[in-house]
């Protein structure tokens, strides 16, 4: 018979009791053997014990279920995850770290052995293994950032000398803001590019070309439109057409991928400066006319919309100085995933600010929160992208009031 702390697989999945139902129980189960009147309270022997016994089946019950919830893309998370979505043929994309040039200033001959500097949100920036000082007492290096991810230092950010060193006066990235690396791809963003993977082979060939051009090398974002009335729609899409805006990829490879799956007889729309047109043979020698928009990076200007974020907080206990850039990455990421044609929404903005599930939360509280479009004005409100535009995150601000 299992125990009833056990954790259980049913025909709905795993289900484990809480530490306090575990404690409870044992509670019990002593009082049982050694009488009713036996003292179990927290600054008891006994009571402590069983805290103790309590505490490592409730860790055993949160690692069956943690296993158990490894093998399906929908609950796993970090390396399980990563390992799920091997069976659809996809990896994880990894991030890069930024980089920054530097100018280092010192007496000549001066050797920088593994030299760091600092930004002035707490983050390291390493030098070249070695560097030596020449005759001019100035040389400018490429620094890398040694945390992951999408780090920004702006001109003169980087000031700081983290690894002092005798003759070395000064360091600065005065000419230039830092390159901004890639972030390491978050579970949520693996899910849906999993579940993309999946809509391949389905049986609506809408959803099955705009997986398609998501799995093409360097889609980040696809929104695809279906007029199937018989007249244009509110964005101007004519009547019995398919619509497609990508952003990232080559134009080329995208269109053959449309190309793949676009039923015979059905036209694609493009519009705006983000207009692409290609004609595309077969194998066979049969020629189709493919259309789509390109928007946001890299795409043509006035096919994204830069939504720039202004933040102020009021630190509490515990505040770092370095949790500003963080704060600055989770908005851009917020900004970045909008569905293109979607909506920058406020509030899930201020959701995203608050770093929920990390250390840094409920070190500070936040006072305000505005955006604007394309350097306008800054309101409070969500602001609605054209059907073919992208928002891309512009100048996040976050300020300590």
């Amino acid at each position: 018979m299992t125990s009833p702390v056990a954790a259980t697989i049913s025909a709905t999945g795993i289900s484990a009791p809480n530490f306090a139902a575990v404690q409870a129980y044992l509670v019990a189960q002593f009082q049982a053997i050694y009488g009713a009147d036996s003292f179990l309270g927290n600054d008891s022997v006994d009571g402590q014990w069983i805290g103790t016994i309590a505490s490592a089946i409730n860790d055993c019950n949160s690692a069956a279920v943690a296993v158990y919830n490894s093998f399906s893309p929908t609950t796993g998370q970090g390396n399980g995850l990563s390992s799920n979505v091997k069976l659809n043929g996809l990896t994880r994309n990894v991030g890069s770290f930024s980089t920054a040039p530097i100018l280092l200033v010192g007496t000549e001959n001066t050797v920088i052995t593994n030299g760091q500097v600092q930004d002035s949100n707490g983050f390291l920036w390493a030098l070249p293994a070695s560097v030596t000082i020449p005759f001019s007492g100035t040389i400018t290096v490429s620094a890398t950032c040694t945390t992951i991810g999408a780090i920004n230092a702006a001109e003169g950010a980087i000031a700081d000398i983290a690894t002092p060193i005798l003759n070395w006066q000064s360091a600065s990235n005065s000419t230039a803001a830092a390159t901004a690396g890639n972030p390491v791809e978050t579970d949520a963003q693996l899910r849906i590019r999993q579940a993309n993977s999946v809509a391949l082979p389905s049986v609506g060939i809408f959803d099955g070309i705009a997986a398609s051009i998501a799995q093409v090398a360097g889609v980040t974002r696809v929104t695809p439109y279906e007029n199937n009335t018989n007249s244009s729609n509110s964005n101007g899409i004519p009547a019995n057409t398919l619509a497609f805006v990508v952003e990232g990829g080559i134009a080329l490879a995208i269109a053959q991928a449309i190309a793949v799956k676009m039923p015979p007889g059905t036209p694609s729309y493009a519009t705006g400066a983000g207009a692409q047109n290609f004609t595309i043979t077969s194998p066979n020698g049969y020629a189709k006319v493919v259309n789509f928009m390109q928007a946001g990076v890299g795409a043509p200007s006035g096919t994204s919309n830069s939504i720039g974020v202004d933040i102020s907080i009021h630190a509490l206990n515990g505040y770092a100085t370095s949790t500003s850039a963080l704060i600055t990455s989770a908005l851009q990421s917020v900004i970045n995933n909008t569905a293109i044609g979607g909506v920058v929404n406020v509030p899930l903005l201020l959701q995203a600010a608050l770093l929920p599930g990390t250390a840094q939360a409920g070190t500070y509280l936040i006072k305000a929160l505005t955006i604007n479009s394309n350097g306008g004005g800054f309101q409070s409100t969500d602001i609605t992208l054209a059907f073919n535009v992208a928002a891309v995150a512009g100048t996040v601000t976050v300020s300590s009031v």
